[in-house]
C-alpha cells in the first residue's frame, strides 16, 4: 500500500489540529501547573469523555467527525482509472476498504497519542497509573475506532451511491453530527459515538460495563460488513467510471 505525499500532509494536519485543540481546551493547566494528585486530575477533566478534549458531545461527535470526513476523502479518490484494471471492480472496492481501515487506525491513533503525550507532560506519572489511564485509553481507542470506521464505511457506500458526487462527504457530516446534537439535546442514545461514553465512570469508580462494550463491538462488526456488502453491490452494478468522467 503506497503512502502518498498528500496522505502525509493530511496526517500532519490531523496531528496539528489535535495538538492545538488539546492545548486550547486544557489551557488552564498552564496556570494551575502540573497535576500531582488524583483529586486535581479529576478537577481538570482532562480525561473525561463528557468534558474537555474527549468531549463526545462536541469535540469528537462534531468537530473531529468533520475533520475525519474531510481528511478521509483522499482515501476514496479515484486517483487513476487504471486502478480498475489492476484490481478489477471487486478488488478495487476491497482495496478502498483496506485503505479506509488503515486510515481510521492512524486517525484514532494520532488522536489518542496526542492526548497521552500531553497527559504525561502535565500529570504526575503515578497519578496516571493510579487511575488506570493507559488501560482506559486502550479501551477508548478501540471504541473510537469502531465509531470512525462506521463513518468511513458510510462515506464509501455513499460515494458509490452518489456516483462520486461530493454529496458523499456532506451527508455523513450532516447525519453523524445530527445524531450527536440529537443525543445532547434530546438525551436519546442513538449516536454511535456515545458507546464510547464509559471513560468517566471507569476512571472514577473502576466500574466497566464489559457487556455493553462487547455488544457495541459486535454491532460495529455487523454494520461494517453490511456497509461493505452494500458498497460492493452498488459499485458493481453502477457505471461509476463513466459518471465520474462526466463529472470532471
Amino acid at each position: 500500500m503506497k503512502f502518498r505525499k498528500k496522505d502525509l500532509f493530511a496526517h500532519i494536519i490531523n496531528i496539528t489540529f489535535f495538538v492545538l485543540t488539546w492545548l486550547f481546551i486544557n489551557s488552564g493547566l498552564f496556570v494551575a501547573g502540573r497535576v500531582e494528585n488524583v483529586e486535581d486530575f479529576f478537577k481538570m477533566h482532562i480525561v473525561s469523555s463528557s468534558l474537555g478534549y474527549n468531549n463526545l458531545y462536541q469535540i469528537v461527535g462534531v468537530t473531529f467527525t468533520v475533520l475525519f470526513v474531510l481528511s478521509s476523502a483522499r482515501v476514496l479518490d479515484m486517483d487513476n482509472p487504471y486502478m480498475l484494471i489492476k484490481y478489477n471492480r471487486d478488488g478495487f472496492v476491497k482495496h478502498k476498504i483496506k485503505r479506509m481501515a488503515v486510515n481510521t487506525v492512524l486517525f484514532v491513533l494520532e488522536y489518542i497519542v496526542v492526548h497521552i503525550f500531553f497527559c504525561i507532560i502535565f500529570c504526575k506519572f503515578s497519578v496516571l497509573t493510579e487511575v488506570r489511564f493507559f488501560l482506559c485509553m486502550l479501551l477508548f481507542y478501540i471504541s473510537l475506532f469502531e465509531y470512525f470506521i462506521i463513518v468511513g464505511m458510510s462515506m464509501q457506500f455513499l460515494q458509490y451511491l452518489f456516483k462520486f458526487k461530493n454529496a458523499y462527504m456532506v451527508v455523513p457530516i450532516i447525519l453523524f453530527c445530527a445524531l450527536t446534537i440529537g443525543q445532547n439535546t434530546l438525551g436519546v442514545n442513538i449516536a454511535p459515538v456515545y458507546f464510547s461514553d464509559f471513560i468517566s465512570d471507569f476512571v472514577e469508580s473502576g466500574i466497566f460495563d464489559w457487556y455493553s462494550y462487547a455488544v457495541n463491538t459486535v454491532e460495529t462488526v455487523i454494520v461494517f460488513f453490511i456497509l461493505a456488502i452494500l458498497s460492493r453491490i452498488t459499485f458493481l452494478k453502477r457505471d461509476i467510471i463513466i459518471d465520474e468522467k462526466t463529472e470532471s
